[in-house]
């Protein structure tokens, strides 16, 4: 059994050294199981879906299926690479190694290739798109990135001090960003290329730390574990956080004095928010955990129904209009229904982009794509044509 600090009890089941069950202090159940040689192979939630492993003879994970059946398929190479992906939809994504073992390359299923290069320290060196554009990296003796050259040939470069803290980039345009520490290795300060500086003060013991550009200032206050305690602003108005035993956020007050307040059952999850005009919230959790049932202020109810891929399927809403979500079998939306409004329906490329969708509003419409994955082309549902036209960054530059 584990007990945190503010009583709950979490307890572990084992089985000759192995983790075989977990149940939190809510009473949220999950059973784990595992093969012959002690490698995991399923994992069964509270409501007894159960996901698996399939594995080889050498205990690599060769076949991932979710409650529902859907199969992700891997491949290796004799050397123990994976060199081959097969989504539950049947797409293939392939990976290229080196003889050293990294990965050299990344083909999507429709045909488009990444690449990758290295240098004689495995320090990567070059990365190149589908579309042919190179990045270059320059690396110093300590392997820190000095430099990078971008597929339109800009330079950035970086330099790093003895800690090899960065204390200045230089961008393709000359202009100098610096950066300055203290002597406990806190950043103290950054000067922008235009000259203006922001400094950052710390105090009592690195509990309060004050940033300032010049013109207005924030003062952070964190308490002995880090956590932000107190956020205070020019006007030295304070945004206080407080939190249980636990270290989770309790209470939020504003500038105003306004107090919110969380309240958390034994595991954690919020099942209270109360606001600061005593307007309540409450939460519902099922038997895996998953948000179930939220009851606004005024009492009106909301439920949500899951699939045993734990994917959320319906919301019935206190008015009880009924808004639903169905899914492929990679777990991409394919049609999502909305109270008032209509089915929205969306189909995918093998690469997981949305090439379709409809909607009871603007009708269908229909995407293209570059090989880089960049947007080139949308129809509209009156067959208007809008095309995209990107830089060799990648950057959006024209819209026609």
């Amino acid at each position: 059994m584990i007990t945190d600090p503010c009583g709950g009890v979490s307890r572990l089941v084992w089985d000759r050294g192995l983790l075989v069950g977990v149940v939190d202090p809510a009473g949220v159940a999950v059973r784990l199981g595992y093969d012959g040689h002690g490698d995991l192979v399923s994992s069964t939630d509270g409501d007894g879906n159960a996901a698996r492993l399939e594995r080889d003879g050498a205990g690599r994970v060769v076949a991932a299926v979710t409650p529902l059946g859907h199969r992700t398929v891997y491949r290796y190479d004799r050397a123990g690479r994976l060199v081959s992906r097969r989504d539950p939809d049947g797409a293939v994504w392939r990976f290229e190694h080196t003889a050293a073992g990294r990965l050299a390359g990344v083909v999507d299923p429709g045909g488009g290739r990444r690449r990758y290069g290295y240098g004689g320290h495995g320090e990567r060196e070059s990365y190149t798109d589908p579309l042919g554009g190179v990045v270059t990296s320059r690396w110093d003796d300590a392997g820190n990135l000095a430099g990078a050259v971008l597929p339109d040939g800009a330079v950035w470069r970086y330099v790093h001090d003895g800690l090899s803290r960065l204390v200045a980039t230089v961008d393709p345009a000359g202009g100098l960003w610096r950066r300055e520490y203290d002597v406990d290795g806190a950043l103290a300060a950054t000067v922008d290329p235009a000259g203006v500086r922001r400094d950052w003060v710390t105090g009592g013991r690195g509990r309060v730390r004050t940033v300032s550009d010049g013109a207005a200032s924030e003062s952070v206050t964190t308490d002995g574990l880090g956590r932000v305690v107190a956020v205070t602003g020019d006007d030295g108005a304070d945004r206080v956080t407080r939190y249980d035993r636990c270290g989770r956020p309790v209470e939020r007050v504003d500038p105003d004095g306004a107090l919110t307040r969380l309240v958390r059952d034994p595991a954690g999850r919020v099942v209270e928010l109360v606001r600061p005009s005593g307007a309540a919230t409450r939460y519902d959790y099922d038997g895996c955990g998953r948000l179930a049932r939220v009851t606004d202020p005024a009492g009106g109810v909301a439920c949500f129904v899951y699939d045993g891929d734990s994917r959320l399927v319906e919301e019935v809403r206190p008015g009880g209009e009924r808004a639903w979500w169905s899914y492929d079998e990679c777990g991409r939306v394919t049609a999502r229904h909305v109270p008032g409004y209509g089915t929205t329906r969306y189909a995918y490329d093998r690469s997981g982009r949305v090439r379709g969708l409809a909607d009871p509003v603007c009708g269908r419409r229909r995407f293209r794509y570059d090989g880089a994955g960049n947007l080139v082309e949308a129809v509209s549902g009156t067959g208007a044509v809008t095309r995209y036209g990107y830089d060799r960054l990648g950057a959006l530059v024209t819209v026609t």
